[in-house]
C-alpha cells in the first residue's frame, strides 16, 4: 500500500477518494462535494490517501486546528473491497505517528455507543480507535452538528496518541470544541448546541486509561 498526501482536486486520485466518502457516509454526515474540493485546494484539509493497484483503496481528511497542537480526523472510510486483514488499521497508524513524529496529535469524533440504533457498530468502532492507542476524553458531553436535517450526533472525542497523559485542562478543550464548531461546521461561537455542550464540559478532564 502507498500512502500519500493529495493536494490537487482536480485529478483522478481526489475523484476515486471523494466516491468512497459519499458510499461511507450519511447524507447528514456529508459536506457538500463543492465544499470538499474547496477545503482540500485550500491546504483547510490535509486529504491522505492510501493505493493499491486497483487505485485509491482509503482516504482521511485531516484539519489542523489553528494554533494548537492537534489535528482533527474528520473522516476516514475505506473501499469496500478493501476493507478487512488490517488495511484500515495500518493506515490510521501511519497517520497518527506522522502528525506525532511533527510534534501533534490527533482528536477523534467517534459516535458514542449509548446513542443511536447501531450500537453493535458503533462499540467495534470505539474499539478500533482504541486497539490503535486512541483514548476517550471523559465528561464531555459532545455532539456533531447535522451538517443536513437531523438531530446532533451524540459524540465521544478521543486523543491520539495518549504519550502519557492522564489529564487536560477544561479550557483547552473548550477551546479545542470551539474551533471545531467554527472551523468545520460553521457555527457561531453563539450557537446555541456548542453552548450547551461547553457548559457541562469540567475544569479538568481525563483522558481515559
Amino acid at each position: 500500500m502507498n500512502y500519500r498526501r493529495v493536494s490537487d482536486a482536480n485529478g483522478e486520485s481526489f475523484r476515486q477518494a471523494l466516491t468512497i466518502y459519499r458510499q461511507s457516509f450519511p447524507d447528514n454526515e456529508r459536506h457538500r462535494d463543492m465544499v470538499i474540493a474547496e477545503r482540500v485546494d485550500a491546504g483547510f484539509y490535509q486529504l491522505w490517501i492510501g493505493e493499491d493497484t486497483a487505485g485509491v483503496a482509503m482516504f482521511a481528511l485531516l484539519h489542523e486546528l489553528t494554533e494548537t497542537g492537534f489535528f482533527l480526523l474528520d473522516y476516514i472510510a475505506l473501499r469496500r473491497d478493501a476493507r478487512g486483514g488490517g488495511a484500515g488499521s495500518l493506515f490510521c497508524s501511519h497517520l497518527i505517528e506522522r502528525i506525532f513524529a511533527g510534534g501533534k496529535r490527533l482528536l477523534l469524533e467517534v459516535e458514542d455507543p449509548e446513542f443511536g440504533d447501531n450500537h453493535g457498530e458503533r462499540v467495534r468502532r470505539l474499539n478500533f480507535y482504541r486497539k490503535l492507542g486512541a483514548r476517550e476524553l471523559l465528561g464531555v458531553p459532545y455532539k456533531m452538528p447535522p451538517l443536513a436535517s437531523g438531530a446532533p450526533t451524540e459524540m465521544l472525542l478521543l486523543l491520539a496518541p495518549v504519550g502519557g497523559t492522564s489529564s487536560l485542562a477544561g479550557a483547552l478543550v473548550r477551546g479545542l470544541i470551539v474551533q471545531i464548531y467554527e472551523e468545520l461546521y460553521q457555527r457561531d461561537a453563539r450557537d446555541e448546541l456548542l453552548l450547551s455542550i461547553l457548559h457541562k464540559v469540567p475544569e479538568t478532564i481525563l483522558v481515559a486509561a
